[in-house]
């Protein structure tokens, strides 16, 4: 059913390329215990492919606004309408973007039941407060290099 790539290290599904990934829900770990059945984890399958196209041409759509605007940048003379309605266009893009994200965790909860749904909402918050005073790779300050601890790192 899961090809090669989509297989966790238990041979299950593997969500968190998807669901850790900007404008994913959660990282798989937030998904454990949470004892899904067969028909939600079809239907987690089923978001996960359609919203991954979705936001890969949008990522693709936006970097090629950025581009753009570079290039306007780089020109000789700078055309600042062209500059302008490029910036237009890349908000109107980042704007689909987080409707595309807000849809998805939408459907993603809707498929939960309210107990799985709360479950997820307390590992969010144990995760928090446990990663606060971590950078985002999720090392202590300062830790890395054998010295004193830096400044706590804050989201």
């Amino acid at each position: 059913m899961f090809g090669a790539g989509d297989s966790g290290p238990d041979g299950g599904p593997r969500f968190g390329a998807f669901f850790g990934a900007p404008g994913g829900f959660a990282g798989r770990h937030f998904l454990e215990g949470l004892e899904l059945s067969d028909e939600q984890l079809e239907q987690i399958i089923d978001l996960k492919q359609k919203s991954f196209s979705k936001m890969a041409h949008a990522r693709v759509d936006k970097m090629d606004l950025m581009q753009q605007i570079m290039r306007e940048l780089g020109k000789p003379t700078i055309d600042r309408k062209k500059i302008a309605e490029l910036k237009e266009k890349l908000k109107n893009q980042k704007a689909l973007m987080i409707d595309s994200m807000i849809e998805n965790m939408t459907e993603f909860a809707e498929i939960l039941t309210a107990e799985q749904r709360k479950k997820v909402r307390l590992k969010k918050i144990r995760h928090f407060l446990q990663g606060i005073d971590k950078d985002p790779e999720g090392h202590e300050p300062g830790a890395a290099w054998g010295g004193p601890p830096a400044k706590p790192f804050r989201r």
